[in-house]
């Protein structure tokens, strides 16, 4: 008698599934989109009003604003995302905070969905929800939905790139059509994602590292071509809007230094490059990387070249089984590799900075889970499906307690209704204080400060000059370089070295360019304005005196 043969209802489960396991299947789309407004619930409550310190998200804004203003091409770290926020600025009439970190929020919101939409069909819905919760709880990722940076809008490049690869791979059995399409779609995202971040080019080279593995020899000539097309297409408009445009190489320059701060300890050796790849690898995986894994103290400093190992091990084997059976997590470790190889050979080990790395995390993520789950299966099947969700739950648990430490609504009710400035340490209130109060001075006051961007941003939008170096030690030299940049005012304020902790000194850039003008002129600086007092990090604003500074 022949059995009968059992529908897939009635089936019994396989061995090391679980019941949990088989209706996150069955409703991965729903919970994709749970997970996508969890996101950005989690970037709400988390929500920074205020510009950051490091400066760079009021760096966008302002070239965005010097192309509203004076039509200038932004150049300087890629001229897409200022020429994104441009339309934002233009619409509002001004510099509305607010309204343009929304546009981080939607970015870092759709990035989360572009992700699973992009890999939904390639790869286990369980390890791209996994990877969407440990996101969704991270503190370091969801806090970019609310800063101006270019990340998020990155990020959004790096999901098409992935989406157009995988389709433009599996169109080899399909009409000559869909692969010039997907082709043009993968260029596309390339030359995109490159003038977001130059460092975008390096999505390039993981598409045709990824297509020759897979020798689709064809559309690796396609997306080549794609490319230059896209390319070429953008040096076309912008020779047509802009006219022949000098490129800025000095961001270049510096990344090939010893030290990007003094040309004179001259060029890289290669050893030296070598050196920065270890370097950086400590730096960005053992510091960076395993706290956004839960695993470390948000606020400790140290690097484990053993805690560096053995994740690069773990990423090694996640690509090596995917090499042999999953081409959607191939592509994905092929792009990690890529771009993080990029990132630590060129970068100099004292930038130091988690979020250049930020677009790869969930990269890496997706790798890491995929090895341990190979690994988990081949030691205990029975029990992987448990083994996994304690390897999930468990991070995201003390990363969504990170997380909610860090949530001020107070503080974001004063940013939002009566003061801007709350939640800043006394030394930045009182500066950024102080830069408000410049709106209040004559047309024709230029007021020289060391952070001229985020100054300009809280001054609604009037320009400042920057000091940011001594271009020398002779008095004259220097008041003649104030002079012809029609410098009438300066702002000196106490901003820490350390941020964390007051006391341990100060950016004294300033102190010191002027203190070299005051020793021969004693007359050259009047104090007009002082925000807080000696004991609480104050900003004072002088008026220069240039009658009072006449060589004999």
């Amino acid at each position: 008698m022949s059995k009968k043969k059992q529908t897939p209802k009635s089936s019994p489960i396989p061995e090391g599934e679980t019941w949990l396991g088989n209706i996150i299947d069955r409703h991965a789309d729903f919970l994709a989109y749970a997970l996508t407004a969890l996101t950005a619930l989690m970037a709400l409550l988390l929500f920074n009003a205020r510009m950051s310190e490091g400066g760079d998200d009021s760096s966008y804004i302002c070239r965005a604003l010097d192309f509203i203003d004076q039509g200038r091409y932004p150049d300087y770290q890629g001229p897409l995302y200022p020429l994104f926020l441009a339309p934002f600025i233009a619409l509002t009439g001004g510099v509305d905070v607010i309204g343009l970190k929304f546009t981080s929020y939607a970015l870092i919101v759709l990035g989360q969905l572009a992700m699973y939409l992009s890999l939904k069909r390639f790869a286990s819905p369980r390890l791209l929800l996994s990877v969407m919760l440990l996101m969704a709880v991270n503190l370091w990722f969801v806090q970019f939905g609310s800063l101006t940076y270019s990340e998020p809008f990155f990020i959004l490049f790096q999901w098409l790139l992935v989406w157009g690869l995988l389709r433009l791979d599996a169109t080899v059995a399909n009409t000559r059509r869909h692969a010039i399409v997907w082709g043009l779609v993968v260029g596309a995202a390339v030359v995109l994602a490159a003038l977001v971040r130059t460092a975008g080019f390096g999505f390039g080279v993981a598409a045709v590292a990824f297509l020759l593995v897979r020798r689709r020899w064809a559309a690796t000539i396609s997306v080549a071509a794609s490319i230059v097309l896209f390319f070429g297409l953008w040096i076309a408009i912008r020779t047509a809007v802009w006219g022949h445009v000098k490129t800025d190489d000095k961001q270049l320059n510096s990344l090939l230094q010893v030290d990007p701060y003094d040309p004179a300890e001259g060029l890289e050796t290669p050893q030296g490059f070598v050196n920065r790849f270890v370097g950086n690898s400590n730096l960005y995986i053992s510091k960076h990387y395993v706290k956004m894994l839960g695993l470390k103290d948000p606020d400790s400093r140290e690097t484990s070249p053993l805690q560096t190992v053995i994740l690069y091990a773990l990423f090694l084997w996640g690509a090596y089984v995917a090499y042999k059976k999953n081409r959607a997590i191939l592509l994905i470790a092929i792009l990690a590799a890529t771009m993080l190889s990029l990132t630590f050979f060129s970068l100099q080990t004292l930038w130091d900075q988690y979020r250049l790395i930020l677009p790869y995390v969930a990269l890496m993520h997706i790798v890491l889970l995929y090895a341990l789950a190979d690994l988990v299966r081949r030691l205990t099947r029975r029990h992987k499906m448990k083994v996994m969700a304690l390897v999930v739950l468990v991070p995201s648990a003390i990363l969504f307690s990170r997380s909610a430490a860090q949530m001020d609504l107070l503080t974001l009710r004063k940013n939002l209704s009566s003061d801007p400035l709350a939640g800043y340490t006394p030394d930045w209130y009182h500066y950024l204080s102080m830069c408000q109060s410049v709106a209040e001075l004559t047309p024709d006051a230029y007021v020289a400060c060391r952070k001229p961007n985020m100054a300009r941003i809280y001054a609604g939008g009037r320009k400042f000059y920057g000091i940011y170096t001594i271009p020398s030690d002779d008095p004259d030299v220097l008041v003649a370089n104030l002079k012809n940049h029609g410098v009438t005012h300066i702002i000196i304020g106490s901003l820490r070295r350390d941020p964390a902790q007051a006391g341990l000194g100060v950016i004294n850039t300033i102190h010191r360019y002027v203190n070299f003008i005051i020793q021969k002129y004693p007359g050259f600086i009047e104090q007009v304005a002082v925000q807080g007092t000696t004991d609480t990090e104050p900003a004072a604003l002088f008026k220069l005196h240039y009658e009072y500074a006449t060589p004999r």
